[in-house]
This record gives C-alpha cells, sequence and structure tokens, in this order.
C-alpha cells in the first residue's frame, strides 16, 4: 500500500506503524513534548531512531541537539551527566539498547524537563527491558506521549519479505512467505531471522522442534526473555504475576489477550533460562568463550566458531556470517558487566582475539 507519506520517509519507513510513529513523534517535539517509542526486545525500533535524527538535523532548530545510541550504561552516565551540565535549549535523543532496567535515566529526564520546562524536550527509544520500572512507574518523559510498536500483522510482514528478498537475491513463495510469518507471531526480528533460514532451507517446512535448535531462532527468543527483569517471565508463565504486570505484558504484545505467551517456543525456553540464574551466559556462549579463552591472544577465524556453534559436519550448511557477529556482540555485552572479565577483539578479515585484563 503507497501513501502520500511515502515521498518523506527514506526505504528504512516502509512500515506504516513506523510512518505514523515518526509523524507523531515529530509533531510531538515540534510542540516541545517529551516522548517516547518502546517495543519488545528485537521488534524494530532503529530505523525509527536514525530517521528522526535526520529529520531534526536537517531542520536545524534553535536547539542544541543531542543524540546518543548505546548500548554501554557506563556511556548512559555520561550522556546524562553532560545533558545536567547544558545551560542551552536542548533537544535530546536517545536510542537504548542496554540489557537492563536504566530507569534512572528517565527520572534524569524528568528532573531536567521539570528545571528547565521547554527549553529540555527528549525523545527516547527503547526496548522495554531498558525502562520497565520506568513504565511501571508511568514515568512523564515515557507515556506523556508514548508510541508502543506492536507486533505487526502479515501486510506489513509482506514489505519486510519484500525488501529482504532484494538485498539477498531469495523471492520466497506464497507459501514459503506464510512458513516465516506464521512461526514469527508478527514479531520483526524473528520473521527476519526467519526469511534467512528459509533461505539457507527452501524446502523445509518450519515446526517447532526444528525451529528450536536453530541458533538464530534461539538466540532472538532468548533476547525477549533475558530484556524482561529476571523471574518475571516465569512468573507469567506460572500465571502468577500482578495485575500492573499483566498489564504490561499484554500492551507490549508478550502475551495474549487470552494470557498465553505471544511465542510458543518461549515456554520451552524460561524454565532454561530461569534455572541458570548463576550465569549470564547460554550454553553456546560459555562453549564460544571457554574456546577464546583457552585460545586467549590467538586469532580465532569465524569458521572456528561456526564450527562450534553448529558442529563439525554441519556447520557449512547451516554457517550465517550474521549469527556470529550477534554472537560475539552478546558476548561482549556479557563481558561488560562480568568483574575482571576480559575482552574480545577484532582483526578484520581475520577473526577474534580474547584479551585477558
Amino acid at each position: 500500500m503507497t501513501n502520500h507519506l511515502d515521498t518523506i520517509f527514506s526505504p528504512g519507513l516502509y512500515l506504516d506503524r513506523d510512518k505514523k510513529a515518526f509523524a507523531f513523534i515529530k509533531d510531538r517535539l515540534l510542540h516541545q513534548e517529551p516522548c517516547a517509542v518502546v517495543c519488545m526486545y528485537g521488534n524494530g525500533k532503529d530505523y525509527l531512531f536514525h530517521n528522526l535524527v535526520k529529520e531534526f538535523e536537517n531542520l536545524k532548530l534553535p536547539y542544541n541537539l543531542k543524540v546518543l545510541n548505546t548500548i554501554s550504561a557506563d556511556e548512559l552516565k555520561d550522556f546524562a551527566d553532560m545533558l545536567q551540565t547544558e545551560i542551552e535549549p536542548t533537544l535530546c535523543m536517545v536510542n537504548l539498547r542496554i540489557g537492563k532496567d536504566v530507569s534512572w535515566f528517565i527520572e534524569v529526564l524528568e528532573e531536567l524537563r521539570v528545571k528547565r520546562g521547554h527549553n529540555f524536550v527528549s525523545f527516547v527509544n527503547a526496548y522495554a527491558g531498558d525502562v520497565y520500572d520506568a513504565l511501571r512507574k508511568m514515568e512523564k518523559p515515557l507515556v506523556n506521549s508514548l508510541v508502543i510498536k506492536e507486533l505487526i500483522p502479515y501486510e506489513d510482514a509482506i514489505y519486510i519479505i519484500q525488501e529482504l528478498s532484494e538485498r539477498f537475491e531469495f523471492y520466497p513463495t506464497d507459501e514459503q512467505k506464510h512458513d516465516i510469518y506464521q512461526w514469527s507471531y508478527g514479531h520483526v526480528g524473528l520473521l527476519r531471522s526467519l526469511f534467512l533460514l528459509k533461505r539457507q532451507y527452501p524446502d523445509k517446512i518450519f515446526d517447532a522442534n526444528f525451529l528450536i535448535h536453530e541458533p538464530t531462532v534461539l538466540e532472538r527468543l532468548t533476547n525477549i526473555i533475558n530484556d524482561i527483569p529476571e523471574g518475571k517471565m516465569q512468573l507469567l508463565l506460572q500465571k502468577k504475576v500482578g495485575i500492573v504486570d499483566m498489564m504490561f505484558f499484554e500492551k507490549f504484545g508478550y502475551v495474549t489477550p487470552d494470557g498465553k505467551l505471544f511465542h510458543p517456543l518461549l515456554e520451552k525456553l524460561i524454565p532454561k533460562q530461569t534455572k541458570s540464574t548463576n550465569s549470564p551466559f547460554s550454553h553456546t556462549e560459555m562453549e564460544v568463550l571457554a574456546y577464546l579463552k583457552e585460545h586467549a591472544n590467538d586469532v580465532i577465524s569465524r569458521e572456528d566458531i561456526g564450527k562450534l556453534v553448529w558442529g563439525e559436519e554441519e556447520w557449512e550448511d547451516k554457517y550465517s556470517d550474521w549469527a556470529i557477529g550477534q554472537l560475539i556482540y552478546r558476548l561482549r555485552k556479557k563481558l561488560e558487566y562480568s568483574s575482571g572479565a576480559g575482552t574480545i577483539q577484532t582483526q578484520k578479515g581475520k577473526g577474534f582475539i580474547y584479551k585477558n585484563n
């Protein structure tokens, strides 16, 4: 479906929900109102942020534009400290993917809003887990003008599949498209992973047993679970959450109106996540990290990691450069919060090196 809005957006904003969110957020910011976009982990938020930043850079408003796109709580703290020293009119735009609740930052934004009035305007683009407590407390910088990016319908999924088809030169049949969407349950990140999986196995009809053993699908689902405060998903599965938490889970699409988890594979993974609370690392992550540590200071190729993840016999058929990149990203992120942990460095074109601190 094409409409008059298409001419003002980059190719990254082809979903109606994103175009409407863009127009709404732009209007709120121009009226000097704090606003936010929040969604379930991996449900497609970054394109919107980058388009909004570009738009406000071009508008040349009488505000100092302060932009942060971060996965680091330390970097967020430095940014918050900087905002508190600003004296000129400020427009603050922040894209969060921290992996833990940083609702304290929303409190900082509220303090600045109260103190400076219309001379301080903020936009927050975040996953629900990053601002969980602030959402439950109805903090104004989030809920005054809040857009929740919901799970997408099949009609919108087709746009994403078309974009991926052009990029990867794989054009699924209608039956394959339905198979991809059916198992994504409208989650944008899962939809992308399933498209690539269908490209790899075009004749395979997806089922739960097949998907639960696929690293890229496991990663997506595990991130959704881990984004929510520890234990909440288990309580949800046991139907022991309170009214406020249940409203939160329903609003952001984690559960259906009848109280069931939005994706059936989540139920298979939640017990595994809660039983392993002593370690933030999944089984695959621990295996790869142990291998990297064992060969500290040596270059480990992506192929070596692929053999660990998918096995010596199948790794070539199942190999995904993107999946390896995401695995290393998660390891780096978790090492950042592990006391005394080393670092993983990239050797461009060669692989990765683990360095002890």
